[in-house]
């Protein structure tokens, strides 16, 4: 099919229609993947999302987790005292042998 010129193409334009009309296999090709059970979206879906939406999720988050970080407690190490009376005891596993 040779390329059409330009008074060809406001013809065309004017009349609102092609004269040529895709394969009728071509459309149902087409139309076939999107014609999916709705369900099948959980499995093959995607939900595109801009990435500067990602980043200040990203950013909220870890400022919400920043309040919620516990610092450790502080000890006071003279409350320590030295054990009074120690007593050792071996605990030995069923399965090892003597």
């Amino acid at each position: 099919m040779e390329p059409l010129r330009d008074d060809e193409l406001d013809l065309l334009l004017r009349h609102g229609e092609p004269d040529w009309k895709p394969s009728p296999g071509l459309d149902t090709r087409v139309w076939e993947r999107y014609q999916r059970r709705p369900w099948e979206w959980l499995w093959r879906g995607s939900i595109r999302i801009p990435v500067p939406v990602i980043v200040a999720l990203l950013l909220a988050f870890l400022w919400w987790q920043r309040g919620r970080i516990t610092r450790p407690a502080e000890i006071d190490l003279n409350e320590f005292r030295p054990v009074e009376q120690l007593e050792i005891k071996l605990v030995r596993s069923g399965n090892v042998e003597r």
